[in-house]
């Protein structure tokens, strides 16, 4: 949001928190139409050519979308905050790099001088979203297996209605 486009914004008969869910809303919108176009003409594509007609390939979709969702909310936040979207975007993709990481953290427990550091690797794996877990999700939907659990997807979806709800809370409140 800068500077010029913020005070255009603000300007308009809307509330604060609709323009920041209405441009929220439009990209996860315009990602989720570009997602799906993409996966249901490759699963018809495919299944066509192959004759196997895979519909757990279409719930990979929805959990890129609802993937996206949840670190667009991060990024939301932190572009609020700081006004900077490489800010914001180079933190999200620490979260996808250390996420399959924090998945490991029972084999880093060894490593550690205190228990200290492992009630922080604990707290920051309970806290943040969970996307190494979430593409196992969608490689299970894919395969057509069970879902071991759901219980990342959930603990992520919390994660990002908390940051939305925060970003929504500090950009009423900012003053531009």
């Amino acid at each position: 949001l800068d500077k010029g486009s913020i005070d255009l914004m603000i300007s308009k008969p809307l509330s604060r928190f609709q323009i920041l869910l209405g441009r929220y809303l439009g990209a996860v919108t315009i990602v989720a139409f570009n997602i799906f176009y993409l996966i249901i003409f490759s699963w018809l594509i495919l299944s066509i050519k192959t004759g196997i007609w895979n519909f757990g390939f279409l719930m990979a979709g929805v959990m890129i979308v609802v993937t996206f969702a949840i670190l667009f909310a991060l990024m939301t936040l932190l572009s609020v905050i700081v006004r900077s979207g490489p800010f914001a975007l180079m933190i999200t993709y620490l979260i996808l790099f250390f996420s399959p990481l924090l998945l490991q953290r029972d084999h880093i427990y060894a490593l550690l001088s205190s228990k200290f550091y492992g009630y922080v690797l604990d707290g920051l794996y309970h806290f943040l979203p969970k996307t190494a877990e979430l593409g196992r999700i969608t490689e299970e939907l894919v395969r057509g297996v069970s879902v071991y659990s759901w219980l990342p997807l959930g603990t992520s979806l919390g994660f990002g209605v908390l940051m939305f709800a925060a970003s929504a809370l500090i950009f009423n409140r900012k003053n531009f």
